[in-house]
């Protein structure tokens, strides 16, 4: 799986049409450090981690996630107030992860999960508007 760089994320979020403020560098967190592996296990894991970062992204709706697998790319929102199931393929998924082959991929379950979130903003707005006493 190719790695993503921070540029690549800026450009995805781009695409997708989800604002962003912020991007953080994660450790890998598919080939995370094991207490007690030997030593050319731990090496091998650290070059790859370093190699192939995961992302933090902080969006107007919460935290997003992403970032390389052994095969695959994973997408999180569980921070955000979405749940839902944002692709049909034949991938792992949930209401709040979803697992993607490819780039390209990745980018069609962002602009989904964006449409989502924004549909989520405009109905908060709408129903969650305070009322002010006194007032029409």
């Amino acid at each position: 799986m190719d790695p993503l760089l921070k540029i690549h994320i800026a450009g995805l979020f781009a695409l997708a049409d989800i604002p962003l403020s912020h991007i953080w560098r994660l450790p890998n967190g598919y080939f995370c450090y094991v207490d007690g592996e030997e030593e050319h296990v731990t090496t091998s894991n650290a070059i790859y981690r370093e190699s192939r970062p995961w992302w933090l992204v902080k969006t107007p709706w919460g935290l997003i996630e992403l970032g390389p697998r052994k095969r695959v790319y994973s997408l999180c929102w569980d921070d955000t107030p979405f749940r839902g199931i944002i692709t049909d393929q034949d991938v792992t998924k949930g209401e709040d992860h979803v697992h993607a082959y490819s780039q390209e991929d990745l980018l069609t379950c962002l602009k989904t999960l964006g449409k989502h979130l924004k549909k989520y903003e405009t109905h908060k707005r709408l129903t969650l508007s305070p009322t002010v006493p006194g007032t029409i």
